[in-house]
């Protein structure tokens, strides 16, 4: 069986995960509650935990730093612009300053995403791929060294009472928090790649998910804390398909949403905004108006998805692979060199 296929998995969870959070909002537009979306989130961390380090065999740094970019700025601002519209369209502006730090992906070391929260995840996400640059040499490796990579982060959010209250500590202190949870998805890429044992992915799984619950129970973010329970749903089906995962199969519904997850995780709120305002007064049914928000987010997600973020990765991947850049003293526009 191909990698591919062996992973498989991962993609139809992907899937599901985008159908989780894009469910979980509809009901919320729909003026009733969503509690789907933490279990869409924990699933999407786990997944990430678990493919970023399978990619890191294919670069050297300067690939994977260019594979990233090429993979999150150029969807992320086409899909932001719209939340960006979408906010002028209700009378809302924010300073220039502001905007540019939403479109670098940095604005948690500001002040509050009060835009569009809903990119909380992409910026641990970020944060996340530079810890994997930093520690590249030990993904390569498979190193059991990266299980104690969580434990130096619950020592620094243990401390928090002792640095300054300004948002930089404060987002660092959040990321760190969800970056143990996101080890959990390393284990398991240790345990693919038969370098742990499953007592051992086990019992690392379940001492980073406390690790995490704890942080989150005494830290900043206290008062939501109970959303951690919706993370150990996510633990036991990731844990699940990973298990069973020779016995996946392409799924044509999943596989579209785990294709178009990315920009639809951007767009999908501020367009069911658009929406329920322009329905609001033709369609009285708000579950209606909500569902349709979610049919054109969807339509909008694979638009961005074939212009420009297939286009994008694939650029990224050309140019993160292309035999020039090896080499920094040999001109890339010499046609003398075979391609």
């Amino acid at each position: 069986m191909s990698e591919n296929n062996k992973l498989l998995f991962a993609d139809t969870l992907r899937g599901l995960a985008a159908l989780a959070v894009v469910i979980s909002h509809t009901l919320i537009f729909a003026d009733d509650s969503g509690s789907l979306g933490q279990f869409g989130v924990a699933l999407f961390f786990i997944i990430s935990g678990f493919v970023i380090p399978l990619s890191l065999d294919r670069y050297d740094r300067k690939g994977f730093v260019i594979s990233r970019l090429f993979r999150i700025y150029p969807t992320y601002w086409a899909a932001f612009s719209i939340t960006v519209a979408a906010a002028y369209l209700q009378g809302q502006t924010y300073p220039l300053i502001e905007l540019l730090q939403y479109y670098l992906i940095v604005r948690d070391l500001f002040g509050p995403a009060a835009l569009d929260p809903i990119i909380w995840t992409l910026l641990i996400e970020t944060k996340f791929y530079f810890l994997c640059l930093i520690l590249m040499p030990l993904f390569v490796s498979k190193s059991r060294w990266l299980l104690t990579v969580p434990v130096a982060l619950l020592l620094f959010c243990l401390a928090h009472p002792y640095y300054p209250p300004i948002f930089a500590f404060l987002s660092v202190y959040s990321t760190a928090q969800m970056i143990i949870f996101m080890f959990i998805g390393v284990a398991f890429f240790l345990h693919y790649k038969a370098r742990i044992s499953t007592t051992a992915l086990c019992l690392t799984s379940l001492a980073y998910y406390v690790a995490m619950k704890f942080i989150w129970n005494t830290g900043p973010a206290a008062p939501t804390s109970h959303l951690g329970w919706s993370y150990l749903p996510a633990i036991l089906a990731f844990g699940f398909c990973y298990s069973f995962r020779d016995l996946f199969s392409p799924s044509r519904p999943l596989g579209f949403l785990s294709n178009i997850s990315y920009p639809l995780y951007i767009v999908h709120v501020p367009i069911m905004m658009m929406c329920t305002m322009a329905l609001s007064q033709t369609i009285q049914s708000p579950k209606l108006s909500a569902f349709i928000g979610a049919l054109c987010s969807m339509a909008v997600a694979y638009i961005l998805h074939i212009l420009v973020e297939t286009p994008s990765q694939r650029a990224g991947k050309r140019l993160a692979k292309s035999p020039w850049r090896l080499d920094e003293n040999v001109n890339p526009f010499d046609r003398s060199r075979p391609v």
